[in-house]
């Protein structure tokens, strides 16, 4: 996995869940090359805007997932909609089975085990 794709899972992941940067999630935002500490800040507003629409009841419609607001609110970045895809992060609130075992495979079962401690 790319530094850009990690730094996305872990900004998706923290904000799907409620749960502040950690060691983690601070290593990676270094190890990222200036376009891409760039293209982060970009990707973490869209991540931001989408996890507040879809866990948000102020609408007259309910936006249940990535690909829903995808394509019913506007374009999603493609790195977003691979990692959502890829590890079945869903933006809201919770932790889903699929979502426990893509953290497990990423980051291995110490930091799942910490991760879910802290729930």
């Amino acid at each position: 996995m790319k530094n850009l794709e990690k730094i996305v899972f872990l900004e998706m992941t923290n904000k799907q869940l409620s749960k502040f940067p950690n060691k983690e999630y601070y290593e990676t935002i270094k190890s990222l090359t200036e376009n891409e500490d760039d293209e982060f800040t970009i990707l973490s507003n869209q991540i931001h805007n989408i996890y507040n629409y879809i866990n948000s009841k102020m609408h007259s419609f309910q936006i249940e997932d990535i690909e829903d607001y995808n394509e019913k609110i506007e374009p999603v970045n493609p790195i977003i909609l691979k990692v959502a895809s890829d590890f079945g992060i869903t933006m809201k609130s919770g932790i889903s089975e699929e979502l426990k075992k893509s953290i497990l495979e990423i980051l291995g079962k110490d930091y799942l085990d910490e991760f879910l401690g802290k729930i």
